[in-house]
């Protein structure tokens, strides 16, 4: 294991992160041998992608299994692309994740946590950070789309609102970053896969990011998100100058 990256070690990247998120928590070391833990490698499985969802679907009650398949590919994202994205934002390096040596421990059909058996970066600018995100999730789409049904352009609006809640948090809790929406912009410039660049799928406005498609919180009978499609421009931009 590396262990130093970028501005620092691996453990004060690992708080730095936690402080960002409850959604970050990153794990370096063996892989527990546990029931809960799925690695990338067998994720992107239709079979164990619909199986996850299933589990969701049951859990929060979902009315369509492609609803739970979009909030649980969020669930992966969130520790995924946000570990991933966090990491650049923070330190200027990449996190180079292998899919049989990365796991997510899943509850419920959510994931909640991610664990890296060995850690390893490499420097990069915004298109080498959003390529290891693609090399990453585009397998996990195509199991998901696959495996429950759940449209492509989602699961792409999923990743890119997770970009920009990555963005956000960090700007939060790291202010001498020097964070702003640019910097957003940038990496939503990319493409996931072959699909369409993630910018299209929502806006900048400084380091707030407004997406114009729905993960389906809604349909488990909670609120809405601070930036759901449901919500008027101007009630999403009280809301996150409210939580800001």
């Amino acid at each position: 294991m590396n262990e130093r990256d970028g501005n620092g070690d691996v453990a004060t990247l690992v708080a730095n992160l936690r402080g960002m998120s409850f959604q970050y928590k990153l794990h370096v070391g063996e892989l527990p041998d546990e029931s809960e833990m799925v690695l990338l490698s067998d994720l992107a499985d239709a079979g164990k992608a619909r199986e996850v969802a299933q589990v969701f679907h049951a859990h929060y009650g979902t009315p369509r299994l492609r609803f739970a398949g979009s909030l649980s590919f969020q669930r992966c994202a969130h520790r995924l692309v946000g570990i991933v994205v966090g990491t650049w934002l923070l330190t200027g390096n990449v996190p180079v994740l292998a899919p049989d040596e990365t796991a997510l421990r899943i509850t419920h059909g959510g994931a909640t946590e991610l664990y890296v058996a060995s850690w390893h970066t490499v420097h990069g600018s915004a298109a080498k950070c959003m390529h290891h995100v693609s090399t990453l999730m585009e397998p996990l789409v195509d199991a998901f789309r696959a495996g429950t049904g759940v449209g492509r352009a989602n699961l792409h609006g999923n990743v890119a609102a997770t970009v920009g809640g990555v963005v956000r948090n960090a700007r939060r809790r790291h202010e001498h970053c020097g964070l702003h929406g640019a910097v957003g912009e940038d990496l939503l410039e990319h493409a996931i896969g072959d699909g369409r660049p993630l910018n299209t799928y929502g806006w900048f406005e400084d380091a707030q990011f407004f997406r114009e498609s729905c993960c389906h919180w809604h349909t488990t009978g909670n609120d809405n998100c601070d930036w759901c499609t449901h919500r008027s421009v101007e009630e999403r931009r009280a809301r996150f100058a409210q939580n800001s």
